[in-house]
């Protein structure tokens, strides 16, 4: 009846497990599946993210300590071994106790190069998905994309809010960052967005990309 907060879409996965790496000073996570790592926060705010610099003595040093979570808004920093698919963090302060780590999951979502919010994706131009609404839907921490669409016809978008949208990815480029809230693709059209409140978007609020010979998007 659109009474009362937004149901939430999130992607959000508490990471409570660490192990102290005394001699560096950072403190590791479980391999992770894949590369897709995304955002980091600390007690809701992002981590700044240090590269990986050769091994983790040489990427360590580089770490930021301390926090702003009001200019720059950020809090502690973060690396990740793309060979091993280790996540290491440095709080902003002291230990890890008494402090929430989110990172993010692709765990029940879509999977378009790395884990999106909603894919819809028709078959082929000849059979598009057809009229989609998508209305006061809250996205949260989402790997890549909130919403992604090709091959559609007739999308409309409303009232939404979208926050933590997609992070680092270093399978497609070490210093990438991408992740859009909505991505249109190749062969949508009558494509509608209203009402769209956005913050922490790693790429891009609303973008049009296609891709081959032939493709449209249109409206």
């Amino acid at each position: 009846d659109g009474v009362g907060s937004k149901p939430v879409l999130s992607g959000a996965a508490t990471q409570s497990t660490w192990t102290y790496d005394a001699g560096n000073n950072v403190y590791a996570s479980p391999a992770y599946a894949d590369k897709n790592v995304g955002i980091v926060l600390e007690n809701g705010v992002p981590m700044k993210l240090q590269l990986w610099n050769t091994n983790l003595a040489t990427t360590a040093a580089a770490m930021a300590t301390g926090s702003s979570p009001v200019a720059g808004r950020w809090a502690g920093s973060y690396t990740f071994n793309p060979n091993t698919n280790i996540l290491y963090i440095r709080p902003s302060s002291g230990t890890t106790t008494g402090k929430t780590y989110t990172t993010t999951s692709n765990s029940g979502f879509s999977t378009q190069a790395g884990g999106c919010g909603i894919n819809f994706s028709g078959a082929s131009e000849s059979s598009r998905m057809t009229d989609i609404l998508v209305d006061g839907v809250k996205f949260e921490n989402i790997t890549r994309h909130g919403i992604f669409s090709a091959n559609v016809d007739g999308i409309r978008v409303l009232n939404c809010e979208m926050q933590f949208i997609g992070g680092y990815h270093p399978n497609t480029d070490v210093s990438l960052h991408h992740g859009n809230c909505i991505e249109i693709g190749s062969n949508a059209r009558n494509v509608l967005v209203d009402g769209l409140t956005a913050s922490h978007v790693l790429d891009t609020i609303i973008t049009c990309q296609m891709g081959g010979t032939g493709d449209a998007t249109s409206d």
